[in-house]
């Protein structure tokens, strides 16, 4: 449990990073990999429980 709290942590830090690069100068390729990076670590930490209860209501 720790352990995906920390990675979904570290996944808002580099999407936090990527996305003040970005604005700061919209041609480093750079800053968008760190935005993509960022916002792959949130997604697949995602919580699985709340994954599976969209699925239920979905299905309604």
């Amino acid at each position: 449990m720790i352990r995906y709290l920390l990675m979904e942590a570290v996944g808002w830090v580099f999407t936090a990073v990527g996305a003040y690069f970005i604005y700061e100068d919209t041609s480093n390729i750079i800053a968008y990999s760190i935005l993509f990076i960022g916002i792959m670590l949130i997604v697949f930490n995602f919580p699985k429980g709340l994954r599976k209860r969209d699925k239920k209501i979905e299905d309604k």
